[in-house]
């Protein structure tokens, strides 16, 4: 994501992001774990430590904006699920 919008994204520039990833019918990396029913402990850490450590990482902010956003995206997409939790792969899965 971050070699398709770049550092300083607006907003709409992710929303556009997900909702193109979404159309062309791949899965939103870090999203929608199969086994975990509550947000992913790593996730939480990782998210915890660059708070505190790297808040002005621009890899964080845009990882940050990606999970504001995604989750009321993915409802509007996918109604039969209760609610969209991070894992540790949204972290991970934008950094290639």
């Amino acid at each position: 994501m971050q070699a398709t919008v770049g550092e300083n994204a607006s907003d709409q520039e992710v929303k556009e992001y997900i909702w193109s990833t979404l159309k062309a019918g791949q899965v939103i990396p870090g999203y929608g774990h199969a086994v975990l029913r509550k947000t992913d402990p790593r996730y939480t850490a990782q998210r915890e430590f660059a708070l505190k450590h790297l808040p002005d990482d621009k890899l964080f902010k845009l990882v940050g904006q990606f999970y504001n956003l995604a989750p009321d995206i993915l409802l509007e997409v996918y109604t039969l699920v209760v609610g969209w939790l991070p894992s540790l792969i949204l972290y991970l899965g934008w950094q290639s």
